[in-house]
């Protein structure tokens, strides 16, 4: 059996034959619409719930050290990126709700390649964004499903929660 794979710049993912996957921000800029519409990068399709997944790799190799990086770094650590993430997750589900593929619960993971992700700054990333959910967004006033959950991850963490799709490091691959 074949198994898919995806890269977002120096992160792949690896999924198992069973789980449909796609790029949604591709998907999304060919139809012309990344000007005006926030969108997350991978979008996976499992048989009991339709997952969201926005990447960020402040430690790819080909940026690491640069004062981009760095910023991007604090902002994050600071929760400067929380209503970006919150953005992403709203305009990526509203435009799946709208384009009915949302007949089951969604998740949404925001995947974090840094190698200094320690515990405690996920349970506090991930308690600001329980505490932005997206369905309280003043954006919002669409269809009102209650069967999702966001949470940010490391990639140790997230192929921790999930063994049908391994995420791993394109640059440390042997």
């Amino acid at each position: 059996m074949t198994r898919q794979r995806i890269a977002v710049d120096d992160i792949e993912f690896i999924f198992s034959s069973h789980i449909s996957a796609r790029e949604f921000d591709k998907e999304v800029a060919s139809a012309g619409f990344s000007h005006g519409m926030k969108s997350v990068d991978v979008i996976f399709d499992l048989p009991d719930s339709l997952y969201f997944v926005e990447l960020k790799d402040p430690d790819n190799p080909k940026g690491a050290g640069h004062p981009q990086s760095q910023e991007w770094i604090q902002a994050f650590i600071s929760g400067g990126k929380d209503t970006d993430f919150c953005d992403k997750f709203l305009d990526t589900f509203i435009y799946e709700w709208a384009s009915g593929n949302l007949n089951k619960p969604v998740h949404y993971f925001v995947i974090i390649g840094m190698s200094n992700l320690d515990s405690a700054l996920l349970l506090t990333r991930n308690n600001a964004l329980d505490k932005m959910r997206p369905f309280k967004h003043p954006k919002c006033n669409c269809h009102p499903i209650n069967q999702y959950s966001c949470s940010v991850h490391s990639i140790e963490s997230f192929n921790n929660l999930l063994t049908s799709i391994q995420v791993k490091r394109l640059s440390a691959a042997p």
